[in-house]
């Protein structure tokens, strides 16, 4: 079932592939795992902490920069956080 952002989050939830608890952090990396012409694809984004607004922004854009439609998502993982707010938008 391919899903977008925020749907994706109301239903799955975030995924934590590498987190510590016991920090406070500001940003973070996440991995975006998308349906593109029946192949399971990937990208990456740094968002403020759990801005799903942003996160959803940022994967419109891409998607749309792609031909993709943006209700592709099957997964979102959070890969690495940040105590200090980071600015790096895709990779």
């Amino acid at each position: 079932m391919t899903l977008t952002i925020k749907q994706c989050i109301a239903k799955k939830g975030w995924i934590y592939a590498a987190i510590n608890h016991n920090m406070v952090y500001r940003s973070m990396d996440v991995d975006i795992d998308f349906e593109n012409d029946g192949i399971i694809d990937e990208t990456e984004f740094c968002i403020a902490a759990y801005n799903t607004s942003e996160l959803n922004e940022l994967f419109a854009d891409f998607c749309k920069e792609n031909g993709i439609p943006n209700n592709t998502v099957e997964s979102i993982t959070i890969v690495r956080v940040y105590e200090t707010d980071v600015e790096i938008e895709l990779y």
